[in-house]
């Protein structure tokens, strides 16, 4: 395999954030809109729709709550 990849060069994605650099960027980001959000949100209100293409039968949705997180 050596040799096979000629004119390759490796490059990093600097859009890809570590973990701690993740955590770094929001050490000083306020909580409030986070807090706002949580308050406006209900238990049994859907937060997420898991979806099948159906490659074992058709097609389907299912709506997660917010009370499963």
């Amino acid at each position: 395999m050596e040799g096979e990849c000629t004119g390759v060069t490796s490059k990093i994605d600097t859009r890809v954030l570590s973990w701690s650099e993740l955590m770094e960027l929001g050490r000083f980001a306020p909580d409030s809109p986070l807090e706002e959000t949580l308050a406006s949100m209900a238990p049994n209100q859907a937060c997420l729709l898991l979806y099948t293409s159906g490659t074992t039968g058709p097609p389907k949705g299912d709506f997660q709550s917010n009370f499963l997180f």
